[in-house]
C-alpha cells in the first residue's frame, strides 16, 4: 500500500497555474505589440499605425518645440515640457 504524496500534488498545482499564467501573459503581451507599430518618416515625424482597423496618428514638432500629436479624425494634442520638468499635454 502507498501513500498519496499531497506535497507533489500541491507542487503540479503550482506548477500549472504558473505556467498558465506566464502563457496568458506572454499571449497577451504579444498581441499587444503587434497591434502597434510606429516609424519614423523622411520629415522626422512619427506615425504611428494601431490595429487593422486603419488608426494612424502622425507626432510633429511645432515653432515652440512642442510635440503635436494629430489623429486620421483631425482630431490634435499638443504637449511640452512645463518649468518643472514635466511633460503636460492638452
Amino acid at each position: 500500500m502507498s501513500a498519496t504524496n499531497f506535497s507533489s500534488a500541491k507542487a503540479l498545482k503550482k506548477l500549472y497555474a504558473v505556467s498558465t499564467f506566464i502563457l496568458l501573459t506572454a499571449i497577451g503581451t504579444s498581441a499587444f505589440a503587434y497591434s502597434s507599430s510606429c516609424r519614423l518618416d523622411w520629415l522626422g515625424n512619427w506615425v504611428c499605425s494601431y490595429g487593422t482597423g486603419g488608426y494612424t496618428t502622425t507626432t510633429t514638432q511645432d515653432w515652440l518645440g512642442n510635440d503635436v500629436t494629430t489623429d486620421r479624425y483631425g482630431n490634435r494634442m499638443s504637449c511640452r515640457f512645463d518649468w518643472l520638468g514635466n511633460y503636460v499635454c492638452h
